[in-house]
């Protein structure tokens, strides 16, 4: 398989062992660099999390890579390393820089000349240099700091990017191209900016640079791939991007902006299959596609005239729980209203989730409420699938699943099962440790609900300072899995093992642990998630506070009359009672 997607990328050359290998050294060796000072500056405070630090883990000897054009690559993606320490930990390569809507250049080296261009590509981006003018730049430019020598045609295509200058971008590479040729990074930079801000005449500009690139390599780092696939993807080239996207499996896990491009150019060219295998490998993984990959589908319902496109995207929604976003609720407000073949009324309101009724139209939603059929199913099946299968065995094994399994026996039912390091993890006041939080939320349901509660964690949290542990030990069943385990499995598995009225407490949106089941009980499993399951909690100096699940469905759910489409709002009060949706009701439906 390996070889064969190295063989269309490198078209169809033999590629042997050396070259997979090449592919990790190249990656490995940069991050090396870049991530050593962030991870040593960060070792001691994960050193009681019982987590393998990215410095841990990489300080093996690697083969020196003597590419000239790393050099650019390494002073552009310092920004990024930061980032990227943190993705590593959840095991997900990604950030926003395809939106363009946060500046990396912040830390490069100070030049006056690279500032000012900066502050004139925020003043106008209408405006283009001739070859003289990018020669005078760049003379001034390493004037003022010889460093730049290496990087300075990388660090003006990256605020161009930032800032969406496309002519001026291609004036640099054709002003480059007649001197010397443009290394790697600030050709995928340039394909990237082309592919979603470029003219008509993008495709010729784009295609010429990814053919340069090809003479230079045909094996790209990480960046290098995203950048290639965001500019690609807006081709005719596009299904060369998941030969790309394979390429980055080999040294990170792509993340949303990695995918994203990809299921927004298979929807743009009708492969609909294709589509839709990416977004439930995306789900997966626990990824929710960007805010674009909404405009492709709408736009393609509006082309064929159709909206059976958008209603299987709204299975997807509701399924793995992608909670659009308000901008995501008003181009469909757009979409609905602006129908030629139906006429519909669109109402920005409210599902009263204590009642299941909708605020505008008096609506009543289902309750997520299982058959006792449906539930036991699930119950029995759980353990097989989920648990004892290959989801858990890669990171545990038999022995620790025995364990656990006579643990839950012994001690269930409960009320309530808490995923200790979501908990602790979760983003509180500063002057609360992780185990202060998770003693909070223990005390919350122990002391001020007097239900009976499990604490799944790990090992490491024995390392934890001991007067929380014990009140946590006290007030609280804890099964501490070893720290390689996958923790998520046993929370659910424990939860359902204690029944139908039992709760369990976690952010995680527990994803990829249904893909074991059929087609029916991954459906029971999302109906008894959505009812059972805690998401959103906090702990401040003034107490806990936890909003409880909604015993009705929110949606997507289609009636008779329309739909109603729950959308994201920041800043929603835990004690609100409220779903914000998008009331959207047929009025009068055209003849056929």
């Amino acid at each position: 398989m390996l070889s064969a997607i190295l063989g269309r990328v490198a078209d169809k050359a033999v590629r042997n062992q050396r070259l997979v290998l090449s592919v990790k050294y190249l990656s490995l060796s940069v991050k090396q660099q870049q991530l050593t000072k962030v991870s040593d500056r960060k070792a001691h405070q994960r050193a009681g999390s019982g987590k393998e630090t990215h410095a841990t883990k990489n300080r093996t000897i690697l083969p020196k890579v003597n590419n000239s054009h790393l050099d650019a690559f390494n002073v552009i993606s310092a920004g990024y390393c930061e980032e990227e320490q943190e993705a590593n930990d959840s095991k997900v390569c990604d950030d926003d820089d395809y939106d363009g809507n946060k500046d990396r250049t912040h830390h490069i080296a100070k030049s006056a000349s690279l500032t000012a261009f900066q502050r004139k590509l925020q003043e106008s981006r209408d405006f283009t240099l001739s070859h003289k003018e990018w020669k005078e730049f760049r003379n001034e430019a390493y004037a003022e700091n010889p460093a730049l020598q290496k990087s300075w045609e990388t660090l003006c295509m990256q605020l161009m990017r930032h800032h969406a200058c496309p002519q001026l971008a291609t004036s640099l590479i054709d002003y480059i191209r007649s001197e010397a040729s443009p290394n790697l990074i600030t050709l995928a930079l340039y394909i990237g900016l082309q592919g979603k801000h470029g003219a008509e005449d993008k495709e010729s500009l784009i295609f010429k640079s990814y053919s340069e690139i090809n003479k230079i390599t045909n094996v790209f780092d990480s960046m290098t791939a995203k950048y290639l696939i965001s500019g690609l993807s807006m081709t005719s080239k596009w299904r060369e991007t998941l030969d790309i996207l394979e390429i980055a499996k080999l040294t990170v896990s792509p993340g949303k902006s990695y995918y994203s491009p990809i299921v927004a150019a298979a929807f743009r060219n009708y492969d609909q299959d294709l589509a839709f295998k990416l977004l439930d490998e995306m789900a997966q993984k626990g990824m929710q596609p960007q805010n674009y990959v909404l405009l492709e589908i709408l736009q393609v319902c509006k082309d064929i005239g159709d909206n059976t496109l958008l209603e299987k995207y709204f299975t997807y929604i509701w399924h793995y729980n992608w909670l659009p976003s308000q901008e995501d609720a008003r181009e469909l407000e757009l979409h609905f209203t602006g129908s030629a073949q139906e006429k519909w009324q669109c109402r920005w309101t409210h599902i009263n989730t204590v009642r299941g009724t909708c605020m505008a139209c008096n609506h009543q939603l289902e309750k997520t409420e299982l058959l006792a059929d449906d539930f036991e199913a699930l119950q029995k099946t759980f353990l097989e699938k989920a648990l004892v299968g290959s989801n858990v065995y890669l990171k545990s094994n038999p022995k620790e699943v025995g364990i656990f399994e006579d643990f839950v026996q012994k001690n269930a039912p409960f009320d309530v099962v808490l995923d200790a390091l979501n908990i602790a993890f979760k983003r509180g006041p500063k002057m609360f440790s992780k185990s202060r939080q998770l003693r909070d939320i223990v005390s919350y349901f122990a002391q001020k609900k007097h239900m009976r509660v499990l604490v799944i964690g790990r090992a490491h949290m024995l390392k934890w300072p001991q007067a929380d542990m014990r009140y946590i030990q006290h007030h609280s069943k804890v099964f501490l899995t070893e720290n390689v385990s996958s923790d998520d499995p046993f929370c659910l598995y424990a939860t359902l093992a204690s029944g139908k009225n039992c709760m369990f407490v976690s952010s995680d949106f527990m994803r990829d642990h249904k893909y074991n089941l059929d087609l029916h009980l991954k459906e029971v499993f999302v109906r008894w998630q959505k009812s059972r399951q805690i998401l959103n909690f906090s702990c401040s100096n003034k107490g806990v506070s936890v909003k409880m699940p909604s015993m009705y469905d929110c949606g997507p759910v289609k009636d008779n009359r329309g739909w109603h489409l729950p959308y994201a709002v920041d800043n929603t009060s835990l004690k609100s009672t409220s779903q914000p949706v998008l009331c959207l009701r047929c009025c009068v439906q055209s003849l056929p």
